[in-house]
């Protein structure tokens, strides 16, 4: 008898990874910046530019770098369309594939109004489409978050009556074709927007000192009024974690954070921190943290404050030494593994141009962090709310238009702020060797270089004939890790069997059956009385014979076990084993 043998792989897959900044210089200024990282670790840079033609127009346009994963330059492109100004606002990666969209605003040369604008490019740059979107006599007064959903991207923005008239909060859905889905105005704003997203189609907004959950589609699920809580301004992004909503308040130069439970209902504030313009809010690793810049003897510097869960202060940081000022509102990207990536658009200190852009790669482990204390104040706010009644108005679109895009090749130049550093980890693996064949190693990331150290060998493949731990060091840009490979024999598995026990309740040797000095994939235990008669059958080791039949002790006597097992081996399929004897049943 044959058995199909399954063999699992354990190992622990946390790798270092590279912590690097480095600044790319543009030959035109830098408005706004964004980053995107997809699932094969290239990073794709967008930027709004902004120059003076030779005829006195102030033109703008969008630009997108893509990085290597070692943070080389692949391609720079400039994206623009005639007689029109083109402005970044973010750069979105489309559900289960490599293509990108650009949301922003399309201004014509004569006309100051703004129209949404989505650009679709490929992993190579190549613009797939690019559409406006014309709502007739409403007019778009900015864009805030977008997020990307399976089916497209939802827009966070504020329209008003063209000629005046009151801003709303807007809830704008376009498909992946660029086709409109839904467009809804719904709530009165005094400032920006903050958004958080639910899931695909739920959506917490905050409208100046008004917060509400929403769907997609216009419908309004609850909403709160906080008169003093939230009456200061707001701006781009909340905070969705799985107890409530994280909200940045911020007032002059001051900010602190808020959480509201589920339902909109008040948890907890901070008290006032000095900050830079409006934060960024993000989450790893259930901690809270603020992204913003901050003036620091003299010079602008990026800093990071991290909070708990509660809303407690834990840490305040700087990126020192970096030799240039970096200004705006960050963007951070977060991986799968929960490292974060940021980026700002920057000048070289004591220079008020901003030709540059600022990346820091995985942010929380760079070697140029810094312990700093911001000034704190009190907060005393009032949390009283009340409850709030919003209605969704269509926002219906008057032309979709499709925009004809210019690409230009540009040339950047990067170089490195802060040296990477990478600190090794290790990972354990177990394997087995075959009993006919031994044990190979496959190494498969061509991006990776390997080192055995036992002997120098650089062979991303390995055979073993003989058990034993063994260790492959993989190194790339990004990460070395050590590997430590035990590669165990289980082929010259014999089963110890007793020829006797003794059933008598004393805890010695009560039991009857093979000992397990290996592993087993396969085990079969019979026990027959001297006239052939099958008095006991097992299927696993550990359910042993205890001298009983029909729930009745055996009379003391010699038994007839049979025995069949298969050792646990690598890759093939091992013959099962037979044991055939007799036990003696001792009182």
């Amino acid at each position: 008898m044959r058995c199909l043998l399954f063999v699992f792989l354990i190992s622990y897959s946390a790798y270092a990874q590279l912590s690097e900044t480095i600044s790319l210089s543009y030959p035109e200024i830098i408005e706004s910046v964004s980053n995107i990282h997809t699932a094969n670790n290239y990073k794709y840079i967008s930027a709004s530019n902004l120059y003076t033609s030779p005829t006195g127009q102030l033109e703008r346009e969008i630009e997108v770098s893509k990085l290597s994963p070692c943070n080389e330059i692949i391609w720079s492109k400039n994206f623009n369309v005639q007689n029109a100004n083109l402005e970044h606002r973010q750069i979105l990666q489309e559900y289960a594939t490599d293509n990108l969209f650009i949301v922003g605003f399309y201004v014509l040369h004569s006309n100051p109004q703004k129209f949404l604008y989505v650009q679709k490019i490929d992993s190579e740059g190549n613009v797939l489409f690019a559409k406006s979107y014309d709502f007739g006599n409403q007019i778009m007064g900015n864009a805030y978050t977008q997020y990307s959903t399976k089916t497209g991207i939802v827009v966070t923005a504020k329209y008003s009556p063209l000629g005046g008239g009151g801003s709303l909060t807007t809830l704008i859905s376009v498909k992946n074709n660029g086709e409109l889905e839904y467009a809804f105005r719904q709530k009165d704003t005094y400032t920006g927007i903050s958004a958080a997203q639910v899931d695909d189609d739920v959506y917490f907004i905050r409208s100046y000192n008004t917060v509400y959950l929403t769907h997609k589609d216009g419908t309004v699920y609850w909403a709160k009024t906080y008169p003093q809580l939230l009456s200061s301004s707001n701006f781009f992004n909340a905070l969705f974690v799985k107890d409530g909503y994280i909200i940045s308040v911020r007032t002059n130069a001051q900010y602190y954070l808020v959480k509201l439970n589920l339902d909109g209902s008040f948890l907890w504030k901070t008290n006032y921190k000095s900050t830079g313009y409006w934060p960024a809010l993000y989450s790893t690793h259930n901690l809270i943290h603020i992204a913003s810049f901050s003036s620091i003897n003299g010079n602008f510097k990026p800093i990071i404050l991290t909070y708990n869960q509660n809303g407690t202060l834990i840490k305040e940081q700087v990126l020192d030494n970096l030799g240039v000022d970096a200004y705006s509102i960050p963007s951070v990207f977060i991986h799968e593994n929960e490292k974060v990536d940021i980026v700002y658009s920057a000048s070289l200190s004591n220079q008020s141009n901003f030709k540059s852009i600022i990346l820091s790669e995985n942010v929380h482990t760079s070697s140029c962090l810094e312990d700093i204390i911001l000034p704190e104040l009190e907060n005393p706010v009032d949390t009283t709310s009340s409850t709030d009644v919003i209605q969704s108005t269509p926002l219906p679109v008057s032309n979709i238009i499709d925009h004809q895009i210019t690409i230009t090749d540009i040339s950047i130049t990067d170089s490195v702020r802060c040296q990477p550093l990478i600190i090794p980890d290790s990972i354990s693996i177990q394997e087995t060797l075959d009993c006919d064949s031994g044990y190979t190693y496959f190494g498969t990331d061509d991006n990776m270089t390997y080192y055995w150290p036992i002997d120098g060998s650089t062979d991303p493949i390995r055979h073993f004939s003989d058990a034993g731990t063994y260790e492959v060091i993989l190194e790339n840009c990004h990460s070395k890790t050590h590997t430590f490979i035990t590669v165990n024999d289980y082929c010259a598995c014999d089963l110890f069997v007793p020829n006797a026990f003794s059933p008598n309740g004393d805890e010695l040797n009560n039991s009857f059956g093979g000992i397990n000095n290996c592993d087993i994939a396969y085990y079969k235990l019979e026990i027959f009385d001297r006239w052939g008669k099958r008095i006991f059958i097992s299927n696993t080791i550990d359910d042993q014979w205890d001298g009983t039949y029909k729930h009745a002790p055996v009379k003391s006597d010699l038994y007839i076990y049979k025995i069949e097992y298969t050792p646990m081996s690598g890759n093939n399929i091992t013959p099962n084993i037979f044991k055939q004897g007799s036990v003696l049943v001792v009182y």
